[in-house]
């Protein structure tokens, strides 16, 4: 009981009841200083979510683009081989036309010649 009212009295005593408010103050800028860390905690992991979102993003339109490069890259390069095939074949087909022409060109002389050979023997009989 003594403890009791000496416990009373201290709290009625001004230097006890202004620790008190102070000791709350300090209490309560401890719970706003914690609850400002767990925001900012909050804020920084939504800030790495969205740059990992971001960056992954970023990841699948290269991925895209350098898909999209390829295709071109090999539709050119296919498109490349089938021209130089039909240049080839344009080529082929000239050579074997020259050649043609050629042939019929030296078969014509042959039968000139040979039309002026026997023209020859009969003007000589």
């Amino acid at each position: 009981m003594v403890q009791q009212q000496q416990a009373q009295q201290a709290a009625q005593d001004p230097i006890v009841q202004m620790q008190q408010q102070e000791l709350q103050l300090q209490a309560q800028e401890l719970q706003r200083k914690t609850a400002k860390d767990q925001t900012d905690a909050q804020l920084k992991a939504a800030q790495i979510e969205t740059e990992r979102m971001r960056i992954q993003s970023q990841m699948e339109m290269d991925g895209a683009r350098l898909g999209a490069q390829i295709a071109k890259d090999q539709m050119e390069q296919e498109f490349q081989q089938g021209v130089e095939a039909v240049r080839h074949e344009i080529e082929g087909t000239r050579i074997g036309a020259d050649i043609a022409r050629n042939i019929a060109a030296m078969q014509q002389q042959r039968e000139q010649t040979t039309a002026k050979a026997v023209e020859t023997k009969k003007g000589n009989k």
